[in-house]
């Protein structure tokens, strides 16, 4: 009886091991897709507005930077 309870207990952890790789695998799978998606996102927005999105983010932080540079420095001048 004990032989059984061990080979159960042992397709248990090994069913459970497959189980965590599978999930492991569909995550790295996902993730790829994902990253895939975005590219041609990006493609085909840049395509139309000869300016890729991430560029235009960049862009949009740059500005936002200035500004707040700018504001530092007006405040440093007043002081």
């Amino acid at each position: 009886m004990s032989q059984y309870k061990i080979a159960f207990t042992n397709y248990n952890k090994a069913y459970f091991y497959f189980e965590q790789t599978i999930i492991k695998l569909v995550k790295i799978y996902l993730i790829i897709i994902a990253y895939i998606f975005l590219y041609i996102i990006n493609t085909v927005y840049f395509l139309l507005n000869r300016q890729s999105i991430t560029s235009k983010f960049a862009k949009l932080r740059e500005s936002r930077l200035d500004k707040i540079l700018k504001i530092a420095f007006d405040f440093h001048q007043e002081t």
